[in-house]
């Protein structure tokens, strides 16, 4: 058996054992790094946080609705006060409208309303006649007062032939039973019945028909008033006015001479609201479910670059309680959100102003949660 023999560390300092018996250094600090990146990843995965947020599309409005210009009344274009994107304030005039045949309506149905009232008037001034037994119309209203006075006539013809007869009638009374035969008596007295019913008849049917002319000229007058009404309106309608302040948006392209019909979109009225806009979101219907007011929205801009321009934040302050469909089948839910502010800034410090129309993805924030939970939550690991 081989001696055993025994050699002082130091003297193996520089041996081949020494360098079997320890590991290298760069693998000493490769295990160092790996555990501290670990370490790390599990700190991080524990601590750091991570949004749950749903994805949507969405686009600048202004808080004032858009205006909607149609046309109310049909007819030739004759004037147009506006430009496209020219700023226009409330009420000013947009185009006008040829107002002829308008112009002539009106016309002649405020002459047929002054002639019915006139009429009113006159058949008011015949029952007053009547019922005074005396002319108290004005000579001025020509054909009412000789309409009176042809009743009068008529009337004292009627009442000189009733007194008559019925004064023949009483003379007959007085005479002695000899000297008149019963039969005379009975005819003289139909005579006068007959003469005080044709009188009174008269006076009746004249009455009756002032009243029933009076009821159907009033009927008359309030159909020609609101025909008159609506021709008024008419007339007015063919200027059309801003109905609020705001930059034109043409969406007609009308020329001097043309024809509109009535209820044709002229323009928008975009409202005068550079600093007040909300955002409105379509948010898929299978998305909407957690979505509710005050959760945090953070914007980014199609037309600005997220990594030049960086992005707006706004909170929801609104949710619609029916969902609705697109033209493609889709079914989404309408969410309303507004804006911290209105400028983006670039890298050069440049400010850009917000428009209305601009496309949006929007992220809505629904809570914030651990990294980690996330993951256990993806694998079906939490619920």
């Amino acid at each position: 058996m081989k001696p055993i023999r025994l050699i002082h560390l130091k003297d193996l300092r520089y041996k081949h054992e020494i360098f079997l018996q320890k590991p290298p250094a760069v693998l000493t600090i490769f295990i160092y790094i790996i555990g501290s990146l670990m370490l790390f990843t599990l700190l991080y995965c524990t601590f750091g946080k991570m949004e749950e947020v749903v994805y949507a599309k969405g686009q600048v409005r202004p808080v004032q609705n858009i205006s909607l210009v149609k046309n109310i009344v049909a007819g030739e274009i004759v004037q147009i006060n506006y430009l496209p994107g020219q700023k226009i304030e409330k009420g000013s005039q947009l185009l006008q409208i040829d107002a002829g045949i308008y112009s002539a309506r009106k016309e002649a149905l405020q002459t047929y309303y002054d002639e019915v009232n006139k009429k009113i008037e006159g058949v008011k001034n015949l029952i007053k006649s009547y019922n005074a037994d005396k002319n108290v119309i004005s000579k001025k209203d020509s054909s009412t007062y000789a309409r009176f006075m042809v009743y009068t006539n008529e009337k004292e013809i009627l009442t000189k032939r009733y007194n008559m007869v019925k004064k023949l009638w009483l003379e007959a009374l007085e005479l002695p039973a000899t000297a008149i035969q019963q039969a005379q008596l009975r005819e003289l007295k139909y005579k006068a019945d007959m003469a005080e019913l044709d009188l009174t008849t008269y006076k009746n049917k004249f009455i009756n028909s002032l009243l029933s002319e009076l009821d159907n000229f009033l009927i008359e007058k309030e159909k020609i008033y609101s025909q008159l009404k609506d021709a008024n309106l008419s007339l007015k309608n063919t200027c059309i006015r801003s109905p609020i302040s705001g930059y034109v948006q043409e969406i007609s392209s009308l020329n001097k001479g043309d024809y509109i019909n009535a209820g044709q979109s002229i323009l928008n009225i975009v409202p005068d609201g550079t600093d007040n806009y909300k955002i409105e979101i379509r948010v898929p219907a299978k998305d909407a479910g957690k979505i509710m007011e005050k959760m945090k929205i953070k914007y980014r801009f199609t037309a600005f670059p997220y990594h030049e321009f960086g992005g707006l934040t706004g909170e929801v302050i609104n949710i619609e309680p029916d969902s609705f469909i697109d033209r493609d089948g889709s079914v989404y839910f309408a969410v309303t959100g507004n804006l911290d502010k209105n400028i983006l800034v670039d890298k050069e410090k440049k400010e850009y102003r917000v428009k209305p129309g601009l496309e949006i993805d929007a992220r809505i924030i629904l809570k914030e949660q651990s990294i980690l939970w996330h993951f256990l939550k993806t694998m079906d690991l939490v619920w």
